[in-house]
Formats: structure tokens, sequence, C-alpha cells
């Protein structure tokens, strides 16, 4: 590194440099607005590249959430399962059971969406042609209920393996109508006939949400997100006519991402360093008056080193040299200029691990979305691995954590929870070694009641906890309508509840809606009940709730009395204002 040491004697020529001060100081005034000027540009050109590159990022992140999206549409769209269950709903309307659309509902459709499921995010929904399809709850929707803004019937007749953009106000799980992209796909069979339609839709405000990192604090800006039918997904701000204007594309539904900004808007960055600039300025040409009696030359020479270093100093690079030594104007121009160029450099490098660091984030969030998936891929690659008589264990347990882990809606059908329950108690026979027999009795006119999800495994929990020693335990779920109401009873054979604990829980449902008091339990049997009780006066209110009797033959019977609610609609109407 090179450093350059003032000195140097007075001599003749700098003394009668000095008749010329008024001249020198014009020139000195136009070599440092020139140098000025160079560093503006130099910097505004750092700045303009920087917002460059976080639009791109911006437009990579809106990308990658529409790529990964429409990933998992393609997953669904071309399930073959799916399309054959919806084959025979078209084409043999006759022969599509109640029993044959369960199955397809249960089997197929509900653990093809539980894997791909989003609500915050996004959400997917089948609307099959045929009306045959159960379609009042979940994800499958009626035809006729498709959102009437996009253009159904063009769909229809020319989507054949073609996408549909669309933007559009859709209403979301418990939310009003919020505007959203449709991605919209129809689903035919190889023979042209129409099954039904696929559509996935993404809140625009999740979208919208990148934007908000690299909007300034403080002037003027406009952006704007459009398709290329002209189709506006977000905008915000002012759009000024002298606006600088970049933009971005988004390939994966051939939209642009456009973002303006004022003419000066690297001026914010730019303030302080023109104002140290004009003190220093100042300060460089006082002391010029004073020393260039004796020292003209060497403060011409230093200065045009100054000049020269910085005037074919490309941008980007890092600034090795060392800036001169000492106090005269051409040491501390040297100085301010290699420290404003360093600083600049290293917030362009902080922004630049800023994009990587977020970069990073978006893939261990795409992973952890993909972990319950390789968790269901592991159980089954175990599986092949056991024994065959151990093969049914490993079903069930795969399908109870398909059960537990899915996201979805607060409510399901009876007989899916009666499901999961036979899963539940296969799971703790195989773990305590112990057989345990379970039956259910469910009309067909109550099995596609919905209840509130995972209501039944707290009683199905204490009925094997304290059952007792018995070689053989026997559990039997039964249900029925009553009076307007849904009973469903656990019947278990173990040892008796006491009648002193089953005073207890029943009285539970007298109890206001609070935290249950410390020190209240009895053997264990109170919290996990009090918790189903509070759950049910919560949602449905007084008249609903859990009860325990004794039977006189030996063994204990748990008594649900719940709302009879045929559809979402009719549940969430029964649900307390």
């Amino acid at each position: 590194m090179r450093r350059v040491r003032a000195g140097g004697a007075a001599s003749i020529t700098a003394k009668l440099a000095a008749l010329l001060l008024p001249l020198i100081l014009i020139i000195l005034l136009c070599f440092g607005q020139e140098l000025n000027q160079l560093y503006r540009d130099i910097l505004a050109q750092e700045v303009t590249q920087q917002v460059r590159l976080q639009l791109d990022s911006v437009a990579d992140q809106i990308d990658s959430q529409l790529g990964e999206i429409n990933r998992m549409s393609l997953f669904i769209y071309a399930n073959e399962d799916l399309r054959d269950g919806l084959y025979e709903a078209v084409a043999q309307p006759e022969e599509f059971t109640a029993a044959d659309r369960i199955s397809l509902y249960s089997d197929v459709i509900q653990p093809l969406f539980h894997v791909v499921s989003s609500p915050g995010q996004y959400m997917l929904t089948l609307y099959p042609t045929s009306d045959r399809l159960f379609c009042d709850y979940y994800y499958v929707e009626p035809l006729d209920e498709f959102p009437d803004a996009l253009p159904l019937q063009e769909m229809m007749d020319q989507g054949y393996a073609r996408t549909f953009y669309n933007v559009t106000r859709i209403r979301g799980n418990y939310t009003d109508p919020q505007p959203a992209l449709c991605m919209t796909r129809s689903i035919y069979h190889s023979d042209g006939t129409l099954l039904g339609l696929l559509n996935t839709v993404v809140w625009l405000s999740r979208l919208e949400t990148a934007m908000e990192t690299i909007l300034p604090e403080s002037g003027a800006y406009w952006y704007r997100c459009q398709l290329e039918d002209g189709q506006t997904l977000f905008e915000g701000g002012e759009q000024g006519a002298d606006m600088v204007v970049l933009s971005s594309e988004l390939e994966r539904v051939g939209a642009t991402l456009r973002f303006g900004l004022e003419p000066d808007f690297a001026s914010a960055q730019l303030t302080a360093q023109g104002r140290m600039f004009v003190g220093f300025t100042a300060a460089a040409l006082a002391l010029a008056a004073v020393a260039i009696a004796v020292a003209s030359r060497l403060v011409t020479r230093r200065l045009r080193m100054v000049l020269d270093k910085f005037a074919h100093f490309a941008p980007g690079r890092v600034l090795h040299d060392a800036p001169l030594d000492g106090w005269d104007e051409a040491a501390r121009l040297d100085q301010t200029f290699t420290r404003l160029y360093r600083e600049s450099y290293e917030s362009i490098q902080a922004q630049q691990k800023m994009k990587a660091d977020q970069r990073s984030l978006e893939t261990s969030l795409m992973l952890a979305r993909i972990n319950p998936h390789f968790l269901y891929n592991t159980l089954s690659a175990i599986r092949w691995k056991l024994p065959q008589e151990e093969w049914e264990t490993m079903d069930a347990l795969v399908a109870f954590y398909r059960g537990i882990l899915g996201k979805g809606r607060e409510y399901a059908p009876l007989y899916s929870e009666a499901e999961l329950m036979k899963q539940y108690v296969d799971l703790n026979g195989y773990t305590y070694s112990r057989r345990i027999c379970f039956t259910e009795s469910l009309p067909p006119d109550a099995m596609t009641l919905l209840i509130p999800k995972f209501l039944l495994q707290p009683v199905f929990e204490n009925a094997i906890a304290h059952s007792g020693d018995a070689a053989v335990l026997n559990i039997e779920l039964r249900a029925q309508r009553e009076g307007g109401k849904l009973a469903v009873t656990v019947r278990n054979d173990g040892t008796p509840i006491q009648p002193q604990v089953m005073a207890h829980l029943n009285a539970l449902n007298e109890c206001d809606p609070a935290p249950f008091p410390e020190g209240d339990s009895d053997s264990g049997h109170g919290y996990a009940i009090f918790n189903v009780i509070t759950r049910i006066r919560l949602l449905f209110g007084d008249g609903y709730g859990l009860w325990y009797e004794r039977e006189d033959s030996g063994g204990t019977i748990a008594r649900f009395l719940l709302p009879i609610c045929e559809s979402r609609e009719a549940f969430e109407n029964c649900k307390k204002s």
C-alpha cells in the first residue's frame, strides 16, 4: 500500500503562485465540484443497482411461492386414483353410491389435500362436474359454487392441458372475501370427458408482503404486478411521470413486476455525504489560500493523484489503497472519499448477505413443509422391511399420523372420527401387548354428521388407561338421533368408574368454561374431560356436553350430547355467537 507524505520547503514558484490566488481558487473550486459530481454519480449507480437486486429478489420470492404451489396442484391433478373416482361418478352415476363417494373422499381426496394444504397461504378446491360426489365440507365444492368472476364456460371448453389465471375476490376459511390469484386446471379423462376443475387460490396479500422489504422509508414510490392479459395482482403508491421505473419478470405466471422511484431517490443517502463534502471543500479552500504560496506544486500534484485514483476506479471493486497522510486538501479529500466509498461498499455487501440469508430461510421453510410427507414415506419404507404380520399395525400408525397432522377445519364427519379411533385402539393394543376389541354402530343417518375434530380421543384414552388389568377390553361406539340432538356413546367393560369420580366429572357440565382449578382432579380423569366439556360448551352452549354412567352389570358409559350438523353451514349456525 502506498502512502505519500507531505513535505518540501516553500519555493520562489510557490510565492509567485500566491499572486494568482483568485484564479487558483476558482480552479480548485471547479476541481472539487468535479470530484463531488463523480462521487455522486458512482454512488447513484450503486444505489440503483442495489434497488434492482432487491426487486429481482422480490420477484424470485413470488415466483418461488407460485412455483411450489403449482407443483402441488400438478401433484393432485395427475393423480390416477382421483381421475378414476371422478370418472366413475360422471360415467356411472346410477352405480356411484353414497359409500363410493365417502370412500373416494376419505381414501383419495382427503389424503391428497392433507399433504399439500396450507390455509393461511393458499387454498385448493375441487369442483367436480358430477353432483353425485359428496360436496358439503373440506376441500370439495359443487361446480355451481365456482367463482362466477372466472370465464367458467371458456375454461370447460378450451381448458384441456392449460392453466387459467384470474384475479378475483375469494372467501377463505372463516374470512371475508379477499383479493386472490386463481390458478385453475380442467381435469379431463383420456376419452375427453370433463371430470371437474381444480382451483388453487393464492391470497394476493401474501404475495404483496414481499414488496414491503424494499419500500423506502420516505419519498414517493410506486409498484405494480400485472399479468400478461392486463389483470393487476397488486399495486401501491402513486405513479409519477418522471419516475425511474425498474422491472422484473415472473416467469411462472407470465407477469411483470414494476417498481418506480423519484429521480432523486438516492438523495437521502447522498445528503449526509454532500454536507460533509461541502464542509470539507470550504476547509480545503481556506487551507489552500494559506498554503498555496509555499506548496502550490505539491498540492496540485496530490490533488491530481486523488482525481486519477477515483476517476479510473471501477464501481464495485474493493478499495485496497490506503488514503494519503496529512491534513492538506488532497489528503483530506482522499481520506473522506476512501471512507465513504468503503462504507458504501460494505453496505452493498451487507445487502447481498441479507439476500443470501433470506433465500436460506426460504429453503428452510420449504423443508419444513416437506417434513410430514417425509415422515409418511419413512414409515412406509419401514413397513416393507417388517414381517407381513406387522404391516397392519404400521398402516394404522401411518393413517393415524395423517389424521392428526393433516390441516383442515375444526369439524369432521362422525365416520372419519370413528376410523381414527379404531386406529388409535389398534395402536394401543400393539403398544401394550393387550387385546382391545373395538366395535361401532353408526346408522347411515348419523355417520356423515359433523362433530368437532378429536373430540372422542380423550374419552378413549381414559377408557384404556383406567380399564384395570383385564386380559380383554371391549370398547363400543354408538350413535343415534335423540330428540333433535346427536347422542354418541362410548362403552367399555373394564373397571367401572368410581361413583365419586363420576359425580365429579358430570358436575363439570355445570361449571363455567374457565381454567380447571389446580388440585381438583381425581386420578388423572379431570383435566382431559374438563377440556372436552369446556370445548363443547364454548362451541354450542348449555344443553350439550359429556356425561358418565355406570352399568349394573359392570362397565362405564360416556355419553356425548351434540347438535345435529348435516353440513358445514349447519355447524356454523349451531355455534354460539
